[in-house]
């Protein structure tokens, strides 16, 4: 219902030409509420001297449709108080306590009802007014913003709020009330009292220190208040991107934000600001985290990039009024494609099976396929610009029941080819799968503790006779070992010097033996943090995601005991991770995408730490599902013996 509420007040909106029109027709959608709104255009209308002010009211009442925010109820007001008080009393202790009072209240906030409600039908004279007299004021006298435009002042700080759906109160008084006083010494410096880029640093530096941001993608419930917001333990990036840009503004250095609404190669998006700075060139930073201008996410890949803005996108308002529906990043006009500040992009063109004016590009979010990018069809053939490199699309259509497929995905690669995925079933290959999603930064970097590492048999409990039989210089799993050499009773890994040891699990094998021996667990005591699943027991527990947490860094080491001396030929070592190497004893089915959907190849028993699966076909898009546990899972294509990851 909310949905085709705001599709009539954008369509209402800009079927009108001038802006005149555009005013007019917003003080109609106000209804009741226009007296409000006609208060503070009559307020700035009545003295020449007020005719930037008049402009500026105008702006963003011209641009106020489809901007919302919630019904604010006794209960929900009593939440947002329970947590203020509750983070109040705890703000000098330890994280896990202030986290777990945190996730209590959350919890208990995110079961009140949340119902939207259109700005111009609540926003009252006073609050716009003492926003614009705010605005102006940190306009004027912070000189960091001079190099503002009336336009740029229009977009960076005459907004009243960051995020649609916050409270409607004196945020940006109260956030210039506590920060401006760590600006006030820049006046006695003639190169940092005009720099927004030392004054945005001070800020961010100060949040930083104060919230120690904690992120957290899962909790996803709405905090309404901007003051609630500057004391959140954890959240997601949005939070603290919200956070950062509202202290920014309140004190009139110009900030945005911007988002990229699905990473291509994991779950999940992300969002950052960028200060606007004094050459007029945009410099990103995380909201109270990272110095501005540092390298943020440069290992990142992305498909689309946008910038959410107050006004509104008129390209994006015509696309929701040709459609009766729109994905979710789309619902509203207020942001801007900004792809090509970030990236090296393509413009394509692509056959589909569409009728529809309005087509879409979709990725993988690691379950489903998420939609970033639109583009305009015209009898089945359909124009996609500002396309990201070295990512896997799937173009899709849209309506009430979601996506369908309409062509087969493609790749474009870094030199801007571009390759469709088509299976051949004509022509068919054997792939041997290692994992069912890739490797991504946090557990290579636990892996790469793996070299260095030495596999060291002996017949001495102390090692003194020991022999070296491999040292690791690569993150192979498996190892072989000459079958010729003698037996040995005590069989170990030696962790690399900083290394915490950090195996999750360690086989010996027999001859040609599927299962492992076992024997008497041995190695270094203790573990750096508390519990099981960090001692050295937990290598051999059969559980990935258990691993030994030695307590000293260098020198630690396990093995095991096996009473005699016996003939190890094949050693599995896997080091702490995430969990999605191929597990033995888990069922494995493996899928190809054909006919707009997903295909099984059917399902299997993992024996080893790979899992392999005959007559697959070739040029596939491939998906492996552990069906035993488990929730990561990653598309990926099959070339010269590996899998590769999209």
């Amino acid at each position: 219902m909310m949905k085709n509420y705001l599709l009539f007040l954008i369509i209402l909106v800009s079927s009108c030409q001038s802006k005149s029109d555009r005013l007019e027709y917003a003080l109609q959608l106000a209804k009741d509420n226009r007296p409000e709104l006609e208060q503070v255009l009559n307020h700035y209308g009545s003295r020449a001297q007020d005719s930037l002010k008049l402009k500026a009211a105008k702006y963003l009442i011209e641009n106020m449709p489809s901007h919302y925010s919630y019904v604010l109820n006794d209960s929900i007001l009593a939440s947002l108080n329970s947590i203020d008080i509750s983070l109040d009393s705890l703000k000098n202790e330890d994280f896990a306590i202030r986290d777990s009072a945190y996730r209590e209240n959350i919890l208990k906030y995110g079961k009140n009802n949340f119902k939207k409600i259109e700005d111009l039908e609540i926003i009252t004279a006073d609050f716009l007014i003492k926003n614009i007299e705010h605005s102006f004021n940190v306009w004027a006298t912070s000189t960091w913003s001079q190099h503002l435009t009336f336009e740029d002042f229009c977009e960076y700080l005459l907004p009243y709020k960051i995020f649609d759906g916050q409270i409607l109160d004196n945020w940006k008084e109260y956030l210039f009330e506590r920060y401006s006083p760590l600006l006030s010494n820049l006046k006695y410096s003639s190169i940092f009292s005009n720099s927004a880029y030392i004054a945005c640093n001070i800020l961010n530096s100060k949040l930083k220190d104060e919230m120690n941001p904690q992120l957290n993608s899962y909790f996803r419930i709405p905090i309404l208040s901007m003051k609630t917001l500057t004391k959140i333990p954890l959240g997601p990036c949005d939070e603290y991107t919200y956070v950062s840009n509202a202290v920014m503004t309140a004190n009139g250095i110009p900030v945005g934000i911007d988002f990229t609404p699905q990473w291509p190669f994991r779950s999940l998006g992300h969002s950052w600001s960028y200060l606007h700075e004094n050459t007029k060139k945009n410099l990103v930073f995380e909201g109270a985290s990272s110095t501005v201008g540092a390298p943020h996410k440069k290992d990142h890949v992305m498909a689309k990039v946008y910038r959410k803005t107050f006004k509104s996108n008129n390209e994006l308002v015509e696309l929701i009024k040709q459609q009766n529906f729109v994905p979710k990043v789309f619902q509203l006009p207020f942001i801007e494609d900004i792809t090509t500040e970030y990236l090296s992009t393509v413009n394509l063109e692509v056959k589909v099976n569409s009728k529809d004016k309005n087509v879409y590009l979709a990725v993988f979010n690691n379950k489903t396929w998420e939609v970033i990018a639109y583009g305009k069809n015209n009898k089945g053939s359909a124009k996609f610009e500002r396309i990201g490199k070295n990512v896997l699309y799937l173009p899709v259509s849209f309506d009430k029941y979601g996506i369908t497929p309409i062509a087969n995905p493609f790749i474009i690669y870094w030199n801007g080819e571009v390759k469709h995925i088509s299976p051949r079933a004509d022509k068919i290959q054997d792939l041997k799968l290692a994992r069912k999603f890739p490797l991504l930064p946090d557990a290579y970097v636990s892996n790469l503790r793996k070299l260095n590492t030495k596999i060291q048999a002996a017949n001495k409990s102390d090692f003194s006779d020991s022999i070296t039989f491999h040292t690791f210089s690569d993150l192979e799993n498996e190892i072989m070992i000459n079958p010729e050499v003698k037996s040995f009773r005590f069989w170990r890994a030696l962790s690399a010097p900083g290394g915490h040891s950090n195996i999750a699990e360690l086989r010996f094998y027999e001859n040609s033996r599927k299962t492992p021996s076992l024997g008497k667990i041995i190695g270094t005591s203790g573990s750096f943090r508390e519990g099981d699943s960090y001692k050295k027991e937990a290598v051999f527990d059969g559980d990935l995601l258990s691993f030994f947490d030695a307590l000293q860094d260098t020198g630690s080491w396990v093995g095991m005991d096996f009473e005699k001396p016996i003939p190890i030929t094949r050693i599995v070592c896997i080091m702490r991770g995430d969990g999605n190497e191929i597990e033995v004893g888990d069922e494995y089915e493996l899928y190809y995408w054909a006919e707009n959907n997903w295909v099984s190849l059917g399902s299997k028993i993992a024996e080893n730490i790979s899992v392999e699966f005959d007559k697959c076909p070739t040029g596939a898009l491939f998906l492996l599902r552990d069906k035993t546990k488990g929730a990561e899972e990653r598309i990926f294509t099959y070339e010269n013996g590996k899998q590769v990851w999209w």
